[in-house]
């Protein structure tokens, strides 16, 4: 009864520390007052675009940017906290990895258009932490696809992992990257709308995926090695003897490069497949 107590007393007093920080009053303009707990919902909705955590000097220059605002216009900044929180509310109802993502790439792009077609918010501390955390590579407007430099690296990412379970080893040289980014940019604007919803939620799925791979079991992690093996073992050999003639000029390297992205956009359905069969639909308990 005692440790029941002491482990209530604890996480009350955890609680209470929370609450407190959050009512915590960061700026004051008439009688509107803008809180840490406000800030948090920005920070969080910055963090959700961005896909990590803000770094500490650019946490405070938000801060610093916000409290100017709320000077200038408290009912304005209150409102669009309001706005964001609403949305994100939305969102965590969401267990869909790769609806959260979708949504995740449309919100980037229209972030992205805006700041395309009002030169005001290009300067606006979203937009310059997208650029910094996110840069764009490709878009597609009309059905609000951004195809970001991290989509690229988690692309790069998930085929080093797949290959991986197959027993191979990839590595790719500074030449290499530049030729699969090239690439990819390049064939953005001929692709399926299910090919640009695969690329653009790289980063997301790529994260997630190798996280939930982490907690399976043992058995879990042989069946996955399987299906995925078993579905591409065709590009998977072509790829394996490709690497043992040792080529390694710039015509061959792109020829290679071509073989890495066909393999992955060939068979992105039966890599979502396989991944749903386990667990797609927890992404925010991984999240956090």
């Amino acid at each position: 009864m005692k440790k029941i107590f002491i482990i209530w007393l604890l996480t009350s007093s955890i609680i209470f520390a929370q609450s407190n920080t959050e009512s915590k009053i960061l700026a004051q303009n008439a009688n509107y007052q803008y809180t840490q707990a406000h800030f948090n919902k920005s920070l969080r909705f910055v963090e959700f675009l961005i896909g990590t955590t803000l770094q500490e000097s650019d946490k405070q220059q938000m801060l610093q940017e916000t409290i100017q605002n709320f000077n200038q216009n408290a009912i304005a900044v209150i409102n669009e906290v309001n706005n964001i929180d609403t949305q994100m509310q939305q969102l965590y109802q969401l267990t869909d990895v790769s609806q959260i993502a979708r949504i995740r790439s449309a919100l980037i792009a229209q972030i992205y258009i805006n700041a395309q077609q009002n030169q005001q918010a290009q300067q606006s501390f979203i937009v310059r932490m997208l650029n910094k955390y996110v840069p764009l590579l490709a878009i597609d407007t009309q059905n609000l696809w951004a195809f970001t430099y991290k989509d690229f690296e988690g692309f790069v990412k998930l085929m080093q992992f797949n290959y991986q379970l197959a027993g191979q080893q990839v590595q790719f040289s500074q030449q290499d990257l530049l030729q699969l980014k090239n690439l990819l940019t390049q064939q953005f604007y001929s692709m399926t709308l299910a090919q640009k919803q695969y690329l653009c939620s790289m980063q997301t799925l790529s994260d997630y995926m190798i996280n939930v791979y982490a907690q399976m079991t043992p058995q879990q992690k042989q069946q996955w090695a399987a299906q995925m093996q078993n579905n591409q073992s065709y590009t998977y050999n072509q790829t394996n003897n490709y690497q043992n003639t040792g080529k390694r000029g710039s015509g061959s390297n792109a020829a290679a490069m071509k073989i890495y992205y066909d393999s992955m956009m060939s068979n992105h359905a039966t890599m979502m497949n396989v991944f749903e069969n386990y667990d797609s639909n927890r992404y925010w308990e991984y999240k956090y």
